[in-house]
């Protein structure tokens, strides 16, 4: 797979805030990480599925970005990250290319990945119709027993919003886990109002590996579905990197508490997942 690569790559590039310009890798007020996450596991979808890709093709399906969903029974609204849908019927001008974004995005593309994102047919942003796949990313970068109920709670709204509004449409979640021992939050700085030094910088430790456990071991607690008639999300997946959120690299992390390449919850068993989910529900679209 080649998406958590472009993930660590893209994300280890700091980006300065639009208050005082002081660069982090992290933010929790953007919505950078989402973008990048969604962006990267599409690619290896598109790569892994070939009817998907026979629909793309075909100019059966588009994508939408920050698509907004509202249920049925209970009114609550989610703008979800990324879909797959059906075209809807009023018509515009496409915005953008799934091709496109990479520039858009500035992201780190390997050899490997640039070559599979130039093999790929044409998928166009367009007016959402009928939605069939959803993507929704989280990150849990420090603080991480503390985030655990929030993270929990949002991700549970996210698969119950899709599902109540579209039944058979496919809920793919994934969440990015900071394994690193310490990390600079850029909202405990904001009050120091000034372009930071790396001296300025403080730094919340983390108890590792526990923490990141704690937090691995909730989220496989999150409902999932074989089915329309069932409750849960269709596939989620976890990466674990090391972000201290201070200009250096991040990294993927590959010791204990991370997932086996064999576990559900893996990044590469997310992908497949959500592939045979996909062509069980909308192969014959």
């Amino acid at each position: 797979m080649l998406g958590p690569e472009i993930i660590a790559a893209t994300l280890s590039v700091a980006v300065p805030d639009k208050k005082y310009g002081n660069k982090w890798q992290y933010h929790p007020r953007s919505d950078r990480h989402s973008k990048v996450c969604c962006w990267a596991i599409l690619l290896d979808l598109l790569n892994e599925c070939s009817g998907l890709r026979r629909q793309v093709q075909a100019g059966k399906i588009c994508f939408g970005i920050n698509h907004e969903l509202t249920a049925y029974k209970t009114q609550k609204t989610k703008s979800l990250d990324f879909v797959i849908c059906v075209p809807g019927t009023r018509t515009r001008p496409s915005r953008y290319s799934f091709t496109g974004l990479a520039s858009s995005y500035d992201l780190k593309l390997t050899r490997a990945a640039a070559e599979a994102l130039d093999k790929l047919p044409t998928l166009q942003e367009a007016p959402t119709g009928q939605v069939l796949l959803t993507l929704e990313a989280k990150a849990c970068m420090t603080s991480h027993v503390k985030a655990i109920p929030r993270l929990h709670s949002e991700l549970n709204d996210s698969h119950q919003i899709v599902h109540d509004s579209a039944p058979n449409a496919i809920a793919g979640g994934f969440v990015l886990v900071n394994a690193a021992s310490r990390f600079a939050s850029p909202t405990q700085h904001a009050n120091m109002r000034k372009i930071l030094d790396p001296g300025d910088l403080d730094y919340t430790p983390h108890p590792q590996p526990r923490v990141t456990a704690k937090v691995i071991e909730k989220l496989q607690q999150l409902p999932r579905r074989n089915g329309p008639i069932e409750d849960g999300f269709d596939s989620i997946g976890i990466m674990t990197v090391k972000c201290v959120n201070n200009g250096e690299p991040i990294s993927i992390e590959t010791g204990s508490p991370v997932l086996r390449p064999d576990h559900s919850f893996h990044y590469d068993q997310m992908i497949r997942r959500l592939c045979q989910r996909y062509v069980q529900e909308f192969g014959n679209l």
